[in-house]
């Protein structure tokens, strides 16, 4: 039998935002269940004096707001934060409790270009492409990315995956080109020319990669992948004949792109 839980505190009149992620808390309950969910992310935004007012003032439960502001003032981590939230709520069960704050744990020793990383993994994982455009845009901020070629290639080429991955072919051929500036890459430039293909008809397309001499190794290829693509899905609705082709069109070209 799955356990019993009790809501503590009140359901609040206003919300609280995490304006990162663009995510709102009515109850206690909704921000431990934010927490479990991104552990592995979690950064120092959520130690906010912001998140204790609301919990005194909207959720009325100024015990657990009191704790949370010593913690706060005496500089303690984000995971005796966190853990000071899931054990006043009692959420989850004390043996998931203990793991989730020790993946807490775990992210804060790493580097901040490593926390970051992991930010758009997850959100990829999570397809919530969006979100890996805005942690890539954050990246390329930094003076210490930006003194890194090959992390900054790395970081341009997440970006055109996301925004391939979303269909904006336009985008994701520029995030890739740009990549290939900072570290020339056999299967980044394969990406190009495939968006490129997906932005220009056939015999545009042919007359386009023509003119570069330095996709020549690749050009074939993708033109190959491309009509076997295609002639996948058009297989595919001859067969079912249903309402799925465009999801069955879009999985295939993201399968393309990203291979």
């Amino acid at each position: 039998m799955s356990k019993l839980f009790f809501c503590v505190g009140k359901k609040a009149t206003i919300p609280y935002c995490m304006t990162t992620e663009h995510i709102r808390f009515f109850t206690i309950e909704e921000l431990c269940y934010y927490i479990c969910d991104r552990a592995e992310i979690l950064d120092d935004e959520l130690m906010s004096s912001s998140l204790i007012e609301f919990i005194e003032l909207q959720l009325g439960l100024s015990q657990l707001s009191q704790t949370l502001g010593q913690l706060l003032r005496i500089g303690e981590p984000l995971h005796m934060f966190c853990n000071a939230i899931l054990e006043y709520v009692d959420f989850p069960d004390a043996v998931r409790r203990e793991q989730v704050i020790q993946r807490i744990r775990e992210n804060e020793t790493l580097p901040v270009i490593r926390r970051l990383q992991k930010q758009t993994e997850v959100y990829m994982q999570q397809k919530q492409y969006y979100k890996v455009q805005k942690a890539c845009r954050n990246m390329l901020h930094r003076e210490d990315v930006q003194s890194d070629n090959v992390l900054v290639a790395e970081v341009y080429e997440q970006l055109g995956n996301a925004a391939a991955l979303m269909f904006h072919y336009e985008t994701a051929a520029y995030c890739f080109e740009k990549s290939c500036r900072y570290r020339d890459k056999g299967k980044v430039r394969k990406k190009y020319l495939l968006c490129q293909r997906f932005l220009m008809s056939k015999e545009q397309y042919l007359e386009w990669v023509a003119a570069k001499e330095e996709y020549d190794e690749w050009s074939a290829d993708v033109l190959r992948e491309y009509e076997q693509a295609k002639q996948a899905v058009v297989t595919q609705i001859q067969e079912n004949n249903s309402a799925a082709e465009l999801n069955q069109m879009k999985e295939e070209f993201r399968r393309m792109v990203l291979e």
